[in-house]
């Protein structure tokens, strides 16, 4: 599994605000507050592994059969409908099919 390339800045950032929380928790535990400063690190590191996660692209293999259906994206598909007023512009006038799906934080958002 690797990163999205779009999302190294973020990744990049949440790293160097983690690590500038993280020195913080481990002053505090230089200092005597043990459990606070444990906390800090662990939720700056829990924090960072979460928008690490959000940003993966998986490994993913995909069949090369024609009878198999392949999702654009991991989630719940919500609904599937049609819709005429779509905002584009090459299928004014026309109904086209729109088929919803949901992501949780968990799923991945790279399609």
């Amino acid at each position: 599994m690797k990163l999205a390339g779009y999302g190294r800045r973020e990744w990049g950032g949440a790293a160097a605000v983690a690590l500038g929380v993280g020195a913080l928790g481990a002053w505090a535990v230089a200092g005597g507050y043990a459990v606070a400063g444990w906390t800090v690190v662990s939720i700056a590191a829990l924090g960072w592994l979460a928008l690490a996660a959000f940003f993966r692209v998986p490994n993913r293999t995909i069949v090369a059969d024609p009878a198999v259906l392949v999702s654009p994206a991991d989630g719940v598909v919500r609904d599937i409908g049609t819709v005429k007023d779509h905002g584009i512009e090459i299928y004014e006038g026309r109904e086209l099919l729109r088929i919803g799906i949901f992501l949780s934080v968990f799923d991945v958002h790279v399609n």
